[in-house]
């Protein structure tokens, strides 16, 4: 077979502006490689299928050329490299070109590790939940102390220009995702970017289409923790059971710094107490040799926990504890994570990527905390591969039923999906009004948001929560005089 992960491309080999292709390059990461490699001198295009904002605008801005759709007439006899993106599948007609003319080729986290990890200290964030936003946290930090950092966020950061950025400094910090990585290198990413300073949040089952098992997935990080260097730093948090069980095993490796945090009285930093408001919350934390104090403009639990891993490894990373806490409330946050989409006395709008069934939990409690005495209405659309199976059925019958309506858009198949088990919305709400909540559920986004306005009243929080578009459903829900946020 023409493709594997040992022939694959490298930077360095490549001339200075050479012509690179990106297969799959509206998303997220594709999409702000594809730009900053374009900006940094090299000639570059990619397809997809269709074209997703916010990245089809950052596209279009660029100088990258843009095909919609796919086609082998979009690899150009020029192209000196092409980037395949882990959603293309081998029998694509853009990858049976490339084989045909047995044109050089790459994937994304191998190209991302040259381009702003190379030579620099690897920070990697991992883990199920909270790796954008502890992620940007740690860039901001840095940035805002002038360190001049590289970095990637799978999100759109509120504080920074970009998503994914080659600095001048010595540090490069970037999300460590379990996901794998092209067809042709069936392994997470986070194996590429060989970390000296890894954080590790919470670990959980999930990607149910490429890990049958959540041992199949502690299993790869077993393998992260056993590649790393003498010397390097692991930053745990033993909230998780799954991650507190775990570090006691990577604990033989004795050459290496470990670090355990949370609101576990196991915690080498321990979160006593945390105060919030409708924005921010004050976190109070006891260490081995010291306790500290600062603002974070989130809420929840778990973003408390978030910023304190961020802390600990920007300290790790060589940061003055100070220095760190005096710029932490300064951080304003990521798109799509508690983003404040309408805000009045009569009503808040709130949008958060949650999907997986702890996530919403997580998110629903923290906005209970914030906009106590308001009634919580939550919107959920499961479009994750995993949350679009009935493996977490009963998890999300169990969080649903903490709030007074939900509202859930049902699964449609895809091609080749049909008699999967996929997740019955029907039953859900059929199942919670059982329980005296109010839901409802519908395929159209414009249905769902038609029976929530309907429903509401004055003084309600709404939680929209998807990975996904959700089917542009704020177009439908969003009052027409909402102001801005």
């Amino acid at each position: 077979m023409y493709f594997s992960l040992d022939k694959a491309c490298s930077l360095a080999e490549l001339k200075p502006k050479a012509r690179l292709h990106f297969i799959g390059v509206c998303g997220v990461a594709m999409a702000q490689l594809a730009v900053a490699l374009s900006e940094a001198g090299f000639r570059v295009s990619g397809s997809d299928k269709e074209f997703y904002e916010p990245m089809a605008g950052i596209l279009k801005k660029s100088a990258v050329k843009i095909y919609q759709g796919y086609s082998a007439q979009n690899i150009s006899v020029e192209i000196d490299c092409v980037i395949i993106g882990n959603s293309v599948s081998y029998g694509h007609p853009e990858i049976v070109e490339v084989e045909k003319r047995q044109i050089p080729y790459t994937l994304f986290p191998k190209i991302l590790h040259e381009f702003i990890l190379s030579n620099r200290t690897s920070i990697v964030v991992s883990g199920t939940h909270g790796k954008s936003t502890t992620t940007s946290i740690a860039a901001f930090l840095f940035e805002s102390l002038g360190m001049q950092p590289s970095y990637f966020i799978g999100a759109h950061s509120l504080d920074l220009d970009k998503s994914l950025k080659q600095g001048q400094g010595y540090l490069g910090v970037v999300e460590g995702d379990e996901y794998d990585s092209a067809f042709f290198a069936k392994l997470p990413k986070f194996h590429f970017y060989h970390p000296d300073i890894l954080v590790v949040n919470a670990i959980e089952f999930d990607h149910a289409d490429i890990y049958a098992s959540l041992e199949e997935i502690l299993k790869e990080f077993d393998k992260l923790i056993a590649s790393m260097p003498s010397g390097s730093h692991v930053i745990c948090g033993v909230d998780c059971p799954n991650v507190a069980k775990r570090t006691e095993s990577w604990k033989q490796r004795t050459d290496l710094s470990f670090v355990t945090f949370g609101s576990s009285s196991k915690a080498d930093y321990q979160i006593i107490s945390i105060s919030n408001d409708t924005s921010s919350q004050m976190v109070r934390i006891s260490g081995p040799e010291e306790s500290f104090l600062f603002k974070v403009n989130l809420i929840g639990d778990y973003n408390a926990r978030n910023a304190t891993a961020a802390l600990l490894a920007a300290r790790a990373a060589g940061c003055e504890l100070r220095q760190l806490i005096s710029e932490m409330p300064f951080f304003k946050g990521i798109r799509r994570r508690q983003e404040v989409r309408y805000s009045s006395p009569g009503l808040v709008v709130i949008e958060d990527f949650a999907h997986h069934p702890s996530a919403v939990a997580q998110t629903i409690e923290a906005v209970k905390k914030s906009y106590q005495g308001r009634r919580i209405i939550a919107l959920f659309e499961p479009r994750s591969a995993t949350s679009r199976k009935s493996f977490f059925f009963e998890d999300y019958l169990r969080v649903f039923s903490e709030v007074p309506a939900v509202f859930v858009k049902e699964v449609e198949p895809r091609p080749g999906e049909e008699g999967e088990g996929l997740f019955n919305s029907s039953l859900l709400c059929q199942k919670l009004q059982k329980i005296c909540v109010k839901a409802f559920a519908s395929p159209s986004a414009q249905e769902l948001a038609k029976a929530v306005t309907e429903f509401r009243r004055e003084g309600d929080v709404i939680i929209v929560m998807s990975n996904g578009s959700f089917d542009n459903i704020f177009e439908y829900l969003l009052p027409q005089e909402a102001p801005a946020s």
